[in-house]
């Protein structure tokens, strides 16, 4: 009775085994080398009649039991039962059997698998290899000029949506008697309206005229989507643990001496004001510190997010000759731009 006990129980513990190695291991279709009955293909039912055999409830002999014996040790048991699984799932090779009428042969061993030093399993495949992370200010203008085109040309529908803002605070002025009334421009800051518009391969549903470039930025500042080594003096690139990254840059200083005279700017002025006298004599000189730019960027590397500010201080000489009074104003201002994008 013991020894029927110990056998059903070495039985179960081998089937509980063979089961616990079909669960846990894949199974790969295709492979066709030898098996132990012959029926042409390398399964787990080859693996269940070894281990069959080694709890002695079958009895394998012949050319079953040298297909059984796929390890060349002489014997059928539970590794060559484990090397037979390791083969279905794709793990391992089985060596090639000798034809049964050529003389015997040096028992073959089986190729070795690669598996991590001091474990049974496999060793896992070398990770893809990274692109390196730009870090100079050409590398890191060159990957963001990379995305604002993967970004711009995108083959399919995005929805952008984009909040502007701004400051205005006059910062100086005098004769301290026009206080009171300049005062009144200081406007403090704005927030915008979000506005949504949705792309399609690179153009917008409501307005086919609408680049993306145009949509992104203030004014119409298509520039901002294509930047030049030269007029960056601040960048950085960071890889976040998700695999997205976040790329800060920033312009150099800008003046423009005597931009109140521009014709472009007059323009503007005689809209807004009328024809001025012509006894007042006007300079100013605008002060650009840089436009910063933030943006994130996910794996496919388009944009997700992206961040402008455009900070500009205007300093201003107002001479009327006419009753002899000279006025200087200066004030800052600045203009933000926030873009969300969903593909």
């Amino acid at each position: 009775m013991g020894s029927i006990i110990k056998r059903a129980t070495a039985a179960g513990a081998c089937l509980i085994l063979l089961f616990a190695a079909v669960f846990f291991t894949a199974s790969a279709e295709g492979y066709k080398i030898g098996d132990v009955n012959n029926d042409g293909v390398v399964d787990a039912m080859d693996a269940r009649l070894v281990l069959r055999h080694t709890a002695k409830l079958e009895t394998l002999a012949g050319s079953a039991l040298k297909a059984a014996d796929v390890n060349g040790d002489g014997a059928a048991d539970a590794s060559d039962a484990r090397i037979i699984l390791r083969a279905v799932a794709g793990l391992e090779a089985l060596p090639e059997r000798e034809d049964e009428t050529e003389p015997a042969a040096a028992p073959k061993t089986t190729e070795p698998s690669k598996t991590a030093p001091g474990s049974n399993s496999p060793a896992r495949r070398p990770a893809p290899e990274k692109k390196p992370v730009p870090k100079t200010i050409p590398e890191i203008v060159a990957a963001y000029n990379e995305t604002a085109k993967n970004t711009a040309g995108y083959e399919g529908k995005v929805k952008v949506t984009k909040a502007e803002g701004g400051e205005f605070k006059v910062t100086k002025i005098k004769p301290d008697i026009l206080k009171p009334l300049i005062g009144n421009f200081d406007a403090g800051s704005w927030p915008g309206e979000p506005i949504v518009k949705k792309f399609d391969n690179g153009k917008c549903v409501e307005d086919e005229n609408m680049t993306l470039g145009k949509f992104m930025s203030p004014q119409e500042n298509e520039k901002m989507m294509e930047l030049v080594p030269e007029g960056i003096v601040k960048a950085s690139y960071v890889l976040n643990k998700d695999g997205s990254a976040t790329i800060t840059v920033k312009s150099k200083e800008e003046i423009v001496d005597d931009f109140l005279n521009d014709p472009d700017f007059q323009d503007q002025l005689k809209e807004m004001m009328g024809d001025l006298p012509e006894d007042i004599v006007m300079n100013g000189k605008m002060i650009s510190p840089g436009a910063e730019i933030k943006a994130e960027v996910n794996k496919a590397g388009r944009f997700t997010k992206y961040a402008l500010h455009i900070p500009v201080t205007f300093e201003c000489v107002f001479n009327y000759e006419g009753i002899d009074i000279s006025m200087e104003i200066a004030f800052s201002s600045s203009l933000r731009t926030e873009c969300g994008f969903v593909y």
